[in-house]
């Protein structure tokens, strides 16, 4: 048997894996459910601590998932997720794609990112595919959030 050999940059074999693995999930005919208004979401049983530091970083930001489409704003901030204070929740498990405005026209989108948990108008969410330039564009805002909170000397 011949076994064929792709060699693809690893952010696009991890991007196609992921997308695959939704496709898996909605073939096996399993549907997010419905959304809830933030104000009525039930907190999962614990808020996970998040493995990054966070920065206190304050965005305004979209998510969008299924036909739905949330605003908010991010009330921390690293290089592998965010905390967002938003008008309407999507579930625990909810995967949404996520646009960060920063000044002028400028903006960070990420791919795809999964909601982690809820609480209130709170919501974690755990990035799972940036793009090179958005991963960049990320780092540059905690580089710059990292070098204003340090002490002058």
């Amino acid at each position: 048997m011949e076994v064929l050999s792709l060699s693809l940059p690893p952010q696009l074999a991890e991007y196609l894996g992921v997308l695959g693995l939704l496709l898996l999930w909605k073939a096996r005919g399993q549907t997010p459910k419905k959304s809830q208004r933030a104000r009525t979401a039930k907190p999962s049983a614990s808020v996970p601590r998040s493995r990054a530091p966070r920065h206190p970083v304050v965005l305004p930001a979209e998510l969008s998932w299924d036909h739905e489409v949330s605003t908010g704003v991010t009330k921390n901030l690293s290089a592998q997720g965010c905390r967002v204070k938003t008008d309407l929740a999507p579930p625990v498990g909810t995967y949404v794609s996520v646009i960060l405005s920063l000044q002028g026209d400028e903006r960070i989108a990420i791919e795809l990112a999964v909601v982690r948990w809820v609480l209130g108008e709170d919501l974690g969410l755990e990035f799972l595919s940036v793009g090179g330039i958005a991963r960049q564009r990320l780092q540059q805002v905690l580089s710059r959030e990292t070098h204003a909170m340090r002490p002058v000397r």
